[in-house]
């Protein structure tokens, strides 16, 4: 089958503990349907709706993700969603800090504001989690950017819309924060005992 690139990845200097193993196409398959049953999970606040498809629909779903078969994907996703907005417990998000250092943050996304009237926008969700990115007049610090799908995302973007625009077949909406380094390292710790 032609694919857009043939892509080698070479790794140096990561631990085993950082990489999934992998030892053919069942292992990706494992790694993708429980994603995807997490994200189910933190939006209706239980794995069920997921673990009751029949056997035949999950095949189905790892079919359409594997072959990029929207239709087929599609119709099995529908039925795993929220029934209503109100019935969302929360939007399954993934923070991605590209750094150094580089992090992946689970940090679930409320889908209303704290008084319930409002959507929460990306801007709200980086206020609560990620207050650093953010600088005193609410928009991004200098030198930050924050990118899903390659594209830079307006902080007034509802969370809800890009769970149901722009979330990867996994079923999480995928944030990456390019930040510069003097906002991600901590601060230096010279001696951690005050005696020594």
């Amino acid at each position: 089958v032609p694919v857009p690139w043939d892509l080698t990845a070479h790794f140096r200097g990561c631990s085993s503990k950082e990489l999934l193993p992998f030892s053919g196409i069942s292992d990706l398959q494992k790694a993708v349907m429980n994603s995807f049953r997490e994200a189910v999970f933190l939006q209706q606040g239980s794995a069920s709706p997921f673990m009751r498809l029949p056997k035949q629909q999950q095949t189905q779903l790892w079919d359409a993700i594997s072959k990029s078969q929207l239709e087929g994907y599609t119709s099995v996703q529908q039925q795993l969603m929220c029934p209503t907005l109100r019935k969302c417990k929360s939007l399954a998000v993934r923070l991605h800090l590209w750094g150094p250092p580089h992090a992946t943050l689970l940090v679930p996304a409320a889908v209303f504001s704290e008084s319930g009237d409002n959507l929460r926008s990306v801007r709200d969700y980086l206020l609560q989690n990620m207050p650093p990115l953010l600088d005193e007049s609410g928009e991004l610090a200098e030198g930050v950017e924050v990118l899903t799908q390659g594209i830079s995302v307006p902080l007034e973007t509802p969370m809800y819309w890009l769970a149901l625009n722009a979330a990867y077949m996994d079923q999480f909406v995928h944030l990456v924060a390019r930040v510069p380094d003097r906002l991600l390292r901590p601060p230096m710790v010279l001696c951690a005992d005050p005696t020594t």
